[in-house]
């Protein structure tokens, strides 16, 4: 268990140092996630050549996934100040929300309610792994069959982010087998299944999508997808599927496995992120008279 806290810590910490800029030196928007604090520069991710602009070949998804994998997990390297408040910001919240996990399932399971269920219903499938893979692939081949290629880049980058966050969240979950929720489940039992539920696969989903808009799109992109990721983390804990610290550690994951790839990725490319604008708009539903929310993307 210790080992899965740790990584999931270096995982969120790894993506705010990859942030800073280097001590001593001029900051620039590619020089973010370059260098650590003393300054050195690690050339990790440009060993390779960028696949031309305009390249629509599916392997320019995966064509560095194993070396943005290895960049993510070797953060140390590169630590900075801000890194270190991070890590310990993360692991100081998983250390309390482990502490706290039985008494906040018993809190939010005794005042469920249907309303509180039909709130869970809507937002708990934004983080599935059929929509939000679906949605990715949806960007990337829209974007390539429009010449678009800021619209499938960002296609790509969610691809690419979604792979990273499955892999850390499935070798987690089977590395501490954590119990699951329920009536006679604890939150201090661990090894006990393979497929384990610690962290929340949902929120690491829902958090690595926000993440790669927000980095491409902007602040109008991140008021709208952090906090459709938050809800998605809770509805994972009132539909008792997950306890409260399997959601923080998911967060943590998909929003540095996020970050990182969007970053690395325009860095190579020789730009910073796509700039392009999102619009954000209320709306009612005609069919069934209700709110909604309509988002839309110009490239």
């Amino acid at each position: 268990m210790p080992a899965g806290v740790l990584l999931i810590v270096l995982l969120a910490a790894g993506e705010t140092g990859a942030d800073a800029p280097p001590a001593g030196g001029r900051a620039t928007a590619e020089s973010a996630g370059e260098a650590d604090a003393a300054g050195e520069v690690d050339a990790t991710a440009d060993e390779e050549p960028a696949a031309p602009p305009g390249s629509r070949r599916p392997r320019s998804i995966f064509a560095h996934l194993g070396k943005d994998a290895h960049y993510l997990v070797t953060f140390p390297k590169r630590r900075t100040r801000r890194g270190v408040v991070a890590a310990s910001a993360v692991a100081g919240g998983l250390a309390t929300l482990m502490l706290l996990d039985d008494e906040i399932r018993r809190e939010v399971q005794q005042h469920r309610s249907p309303g509180l269920d039909r709130w869970q219903r809507r937002f708990e499938p934004l983080g599935s792994a059929e929509l939000t893979f679906a949605g990715a692939a949806l960007l990337y081949g829209a974007g390539s069959a429009l010449e678009r290629e800021p619209l499938a880049e960002t296609g790509r980058s969610l691809l690419e982010a979604l792979i990273l966050t499955e892999v850390f969240v499935k070798g987690l979950k089977g590395l501490t087998g954590r119990q699951r929720p329920g009536p006679d489940g604890r939150s201090d039992v661990y090894f006990e299944d393979l497929s384990g539920i610690f962290p929340s696969g949902h929120t690491a989903r829902a958090f690595a999508v926000a993440s790669v808009l927000a980095q491409r799109y902007g602040r109008r992109a991140a008021w709208v997808g952090y906090p459709l990721a938050t809800l998605v983390g809770l509805s994972v804990i009132e539909n008792d599927w997950h306890w409260a610290s399997d959601v923080l550690a998911g967060a943590a994951i998909g929003y540095g496995a996020g970050k990182t790839v969007s970053r690395l990725r325009a860095r190579r490319q020789g730009r910073p992120r796509a700039g392009r604008q999102l619009t954000v708009l209320p709306a009612v539903s005609p069919a069934r008279g209700r709110a909604a929310v309509m988002v839309q993307l110009t490239w």
